[in-house]
């Protein structure tokens, strides 16, 4: 990925939750921040991890056609359900939208609605 076009973070009640670290006996919990990007290059939407000082991808999906361009990504808690809803908007197709949730391995998997 060369550069990113646009950026969502995980809204509030998604962004932050804690993952426990057992270290020298001790149970410390860390903040993990979530956010989701479209690359200039390939119309790639990726969401992303931030744990500490380490950046990790989580899932990723072709957003849009080649001769696309996206514009916008926005992320959503999609209320009543176990997924967050992730949509963009581009210069031909409009609004793409894909839904976040955990699949078999319990990775974030990006599904197309």
């Amino acid at each position: 990925m060369t550069g990113v076009r646009a950026l969502s973070w995980a809204p509030a009640g998604t962004t932050l939750f804690e993952d426990e670290r057992k270290i020298e006996n001790k149970t410390l919990n860390i903040a993990v921040l979530r956010f989701a990007t479209v690359s200039s290059d390939d119309n790639h939407l990726r969401v992303w991890s931030i744990k500490g000082e380490v950046i990790s991808e989580l899932a990723s999906a072709k957003a849009a056609g080649d001769d696309d361009f996206v514009s916008d990504v926005a992320w959503d808690r999609s209320l009543g359900t176990e997924s967050d809803v992730i949509a963009i908007s581009t210069e031909l197709t409009g609004v793409e939208v894909f839904k976040l949730n955990d699949g078999p391995d319990q990775r974030p998997v990006l599904r197309s609605l």
